[in-house]
């Protein structure tokens, strides 16, 4: 929002106003000091708002925008009905669950479905020195684990480059204790199922394995190949609900400030050790490709008008 001049007398505000309105140039109008301000909400109509303004301001007497207030009162009583509209369809992810269209997400579904299996399949719920670990681990992870004896390394994705490429996004599906597992499935569930069901299915898939390769690479080249874990993807998907609903609130993705500041804190409380040992690098690079997968579009939409 941003204001773009002042006019004298309240009367000639709202004509001006309603004009903009017509124009499909949301604005709203204030008492400022000694006269009214004319605020514009989206950045991209400065320019013309601008324009107008002066224009106005040589002849605000100017019939048109007398005609413009009845034309603005049924534009803004539509909109009023089209934002109703959007607030029924939108979903904070702390309600989510109740909601049936929520589990009409086959990809979401199956992230959690393969999860779960992979985690009873490597027994989630125990702890595993690296000489134990069962061996469906060390075939998803990011890279093999050698043990030499009382010493372990890795091949430096050489087996990836040999052709196992599954284990640039297989660790995704490794958890490392029930909790683990359980946090980030709820978290999958809400944010994966907003997404998929607004945004479709060969979408919801193209921005999982985005996130989960770059923050599976991210983590590695941080910390090395003992990691694994949904929350990669999980802090993807947060960043392009919160950041698609601040740019394209009309989307019906969205979550609430509450929410995104939790979301936040956590990520930081994360990274200060008190928590144990965790992906941070993997929470940090999901977030970004979320983040870039929802403001790219908008910025280069934005680039285009101009």
């Amino acid at each position: 929002m941003r204001q773009i001049g002042t006019i004298q007398i309240e009367r000639d505000a709202n004509r001006f106003g309603a004009f903009l309105h017509t124009l499909g140039i949301d604005n709203t109008i204030d008492p400022s000091a000694d006269a009214w301000a004319v605020w514009v909400a989206n950045d991209d109509h400065l320019e013309k708002a601008s324009a107008e303004l002066s224009t106005f301001q040589t002849a605000p007497s100017d019939r048109r925008y007398d005609d413009a207030l009845p034309t603005a009162k049924a534009l803004l009583a539509t909109q009023q009905k089209a934002e109703e509209k959007r607030r029924g369809n939108f979903v904070d992810v702390r309600t989510a669950s109740g909601r049936l269209q929520q589990w009409n997400a086959p990809v979401t579904l199956a992230l959690i479905g393969i999860s779960i299996v992979v985690g009873l399949m490597t027994h989630v719920w125990e702890e595993h020195r690296i000489a134990e670990q069962p061996p469906l681990v060390n075939a998803l992870q990011i890279a093999p684990i050698v043990i030499v004896g009382n010493q372990y390394g890795w091949d430096d994705l050489n087996s990836i480059k040999h052709g196992e490429v599954w284990r640039l996004v297989t660790p995704i599906f490794l958890h490392f204790g029930i909790l683990h597992l359980m946090f980030n499935m709820f978290w999958l569930r809400d944010l994966g199922a907003m997404i998929e069901t607004r945004r479709g299915t060969l979408f919801t898939i193209l921005l999982v394995i985005t996130v989960a390769i770059a923050s599976n690479l991210g983590q590695y080249y941080w910390k090395g190949p003992q990691f694994g874990g949904m929350s990669g993807v999980v802090y993807g998907l947060f960043g392009y609900v919160w950041i698609k609903g601040r740019v394209d609130p009309m989307s019906g993705i969205g979550i609430r400030q509450e929410t995104a500041a939790f979301m936040l804190i956590w990520l930081v409380a994360c990274m200060t050790g008190f928590l144990g040992s965790i992906a941070n690098a993997a929470h940090v690079t999901g977030l970004a490709v979320g983040v870039v997968f929802a403001y790219a579009p908008y910025l280069v939409r934005r680039v285009t008008r101009r």
